[in-house]
């Protein structure tokens, strides 16, 4: 890695003989390049077919050049490159270095939460169905991504092939079947009432149905139970037909767009001076299985020029990060200029080749279009949900007599029961939109016993003591769930590591009571008011954060007593 100090020669241009000299010594080979700020702080990453020409062009005075890039380049004080073998190396370690250092202005996906995928357990003698965002297991089957609701699909197929629930530690141990048996939910494995050959054979039909294969399964079972039924079984010939009626009626839900063998995923893209919105479409198997969008507002578009910069930006962060599935099409809605390049990236990292296409007419061209328009419809709504909540925002800063408008909001909310498995949750709010990368759950540490004052008391110091220590701004509000008590001790946590006059509120419930430090009568608001119907979701929020951690708490704690 070669290393150019700029501390001297970043006010000048091309003309000053240590700059000229540097640049006409780069390699031509391909590579990429790390522009570093006086604090030796990675700003900015990019890959370069030719470094050389690639470095240079930033450095020479042009009335093409872009302003915004003329804005990072007077914040570059060193150059680092490391040079390839070839261009495709160069697009592989880009988006390595981009994902580990996260520069400034890099276009960066935010929202790492992963996707809900079906999960069928493969590793287990009795395979179980399950919702999971981390694709973790090589040995178990993976098949999505999916919205949200597909929880309630997969407890639909649970029950329509009698697939167990139960925790694999505990399998065999029951000297009965449970519950899931007795109201025909599952076959009981764990008690032989059905043998694993059945079982696996349902386990068999289930993964093909996943898998597109519906009318082969529904084929299959027609015949075994016509066979039942001619032998005069015909027990095991109406669970078969019931069965089959509720496998259709699943089926009557997905909205099938193309051919039942198709794979896709599709990108529209909607934008103007204020940002731009990438939506994403997943097709599996020939149906809309999910959607996922991308908001990128105009101060983190800097650098990127055009829309088809913007996606091939997108789609070289989009699939390094969530590389366990990437289906063999994708369809574009503008051409891009390193398109060769991509595919020939995603078809290494996939053993399989891929296509990126950018369709001009047909099924293909439809679909691209309805990309478009969610992206466009959720970019409206996006914006005017913003706008309105700032005004919303404005209306509170008023009442709570604030010098700014409560643009980011951190609420606190606390979860226990009888002193046991007690947690903490803090989410931050930002212009009245969750922003779920800044969610933080604590467990309480130093409060044995039931005591809601002296735990909020110790979460805030440690969430703010963080924030003091990591050189971080607060927020322009606290928000804590509870009443006066809750507050006290809360303005105590904060004087306690020297947080002065910052901001706090806390809401009580039943009465929904505004508390304010400097006002010995709470606020009370009409029920009408939105200030006070966002207060609420802000705290209702938290409290959900926190209730969750802990349900997940207690039933670690329960089964490691079984």
């Amino acid at each position: 890695m070669i290393n150019m100090d700029f501390e001297k020669l970043i006010s000048s241009n091309i003309n000053d003989i240590h700059l000229k000299d540097f640049l006409e010594e780069l390699p031509t080979d391909p590579g990429v390049y790390l522009m570093k700020n006086e604090k030796n702080e990675i700003i900015y990453i990019g890959k370069a077919k030719n470094l050389k020409k690639r470095i240079k062009s930033y450095f020479i005075i042009s009335k093409t050049q872009h302003i915004k890039v003329e804005t990072m380049v007077s914040h570059i004080k060193y150059v680092d490159f490391i040079a390839t073998n070839s261009e495709v190396e160069a697009l592989i370690l880009e988006s390595e270095l981009v994902k580990k250092y996260k520069p400034k202005y890099n276009i960066l996906l935010k929202d790492d939460k992963g996707f809900p995928y079906i999960a069928i357990t493969m590793n287990e003698q009795y395979p179980r169905i399950l919702v999971t965002r981390r694709l973790t297991s090589k040995k178990n089957l993976y098949f999505g991504p999916y919205t949200q609701s597909i929880i309630n699909t997969v407890t639909v197929l649970r029950q329509i092939f009698k697939i167990r629930n139960c925790n694999y530690k505990n399998f065999k141990k029951n000297k009965r079947p449970c519950l899931s048996y007795d109201i025909n939910n599952c076959e009981a494995p764990c008690q032989d009432k059905i043998t694993q050959k059945e079982y696996l054979n349902n386990i068999d039909n289930l993964i093909m149905l996943l898998s597109g294969k519906d009318d082969f399964v529904i084929k299959t079972l027609e015949e075994t139970m016509k066979k039942y039924s001619k032998s005069h079984e015909f027990e095991k010939a109406k669970v078969l037909r019931d069965r089959i009626i509720k496998i259709k009626k699943l089926l009557e839900k997905q909205v099938i767009v193309s051919d039942k063998t198709h794979n896709q995923d599709v990108i529209g893209v909607f934008g103007d001076n204020a940002g731009t919105l990438i939506n994403m479409i997943f097709v599996r198997n020939g149906a809309i299985t999910g959607k996922r969008s991308y908001m990128f507002s105009s101060d983190k578009l800097n650098y990127i020029q055009n829309e088809s910069k913007l996606i091939s930006e997108f789609i070289k962060q989009y699939y390094n990060t969530h590389d366990r599935y990437i289906p063999k099409e994708i369809l574009l809605p503008s051409e891009i200029d390193d398109n060769e390049l991509i595919a020939e990236w995603l078809s290494k990292k996939t053993n399989n080749k891929i296509n990126l296409k950018y369709p001009k007419r047909g099924k293909l061209k439809a679909l691209i279009e309805i990309a478009n328009k969610n992206a466009n419809l959720m970019y409206i709504q996006s914006e005017e949900k913003s706008i309105r909540n700032i005004e919303i925002l404005n209306k509170l800063k008023s009442i709570l007599k604030m010098d700014k408008v409560p643009r980011t909001i951190e609420a606190f909310d606390i979860s226990t029961l009888l002193g046991k498995d007690s947690v903490a949750s803090c989410v931050r709010f930002k212009n009245g939109v969750p922003d779920k990368s800044n969610y933080r759950k604590f467990k309480i540490k130093t409060v044995e016993e039931q005591n809601d004052f002296a735990m909020m008391n110790e979460v805030i110091k440690r969430r703010y003591k963080r924030i003091i220590d990591e050189n971080k701004k607060m927020p322009n509000l606290i928000l804590i769930d509870g009443g006066k008590g809750q507050l006290k001790f809360a303005i105590d946590a904060l004087k306690s590591i020297g947080i002065q006059n910052q901001p706090i509120i806390s809401l009580a419930k039943r009465e929904e009571e505004i508390h304010i430090p400097w006002r010995s009568e709470p606020i009370k608001l009409e029920q009408k008011s939105e200030i006070l119907h966002l207060l609420m979701y802000i705290r209702d929020e938290s409290h959900r954060f926190a209730l969750s951690y802990h349900k997940t708490l207690r039933k670690k704690s329960f089964i490691k007593k079984q």
